[in-house]
């Protein structure tokens, strides 16, 4: 039975980490499209403060490949 359950538990963490890496994913996909960070944090329900990092990583990038 305790199997079962850590498995459960196991499987729906997964799926969470799934979620929250599609919507970093889809973040970064549209600041690269140039939208702006609080209407990708409206679109994506990341936190703005996240999303704000994520522009600032994609500068970053951006500048390290210039």
């Amino acid at each position: 039975m305790e199997w079962e359950r850590q498995k459960t538990y196991l499987y729906n963490k997964g799926r969470e980490d799934g979620k929250q890496e599609a919507k970093l994913e889809n973040a970064r996909n549209l600041l690269t499209e140039g939208d702006s960070p609080e209407k990708v944090a409206r679109c994506t329900g990341l936190p703005l403060e996240q999303v704000q990092q994520q522009a600032e990583e994609l500068k970053n990038e951006a500048l390290k490949g210039a």
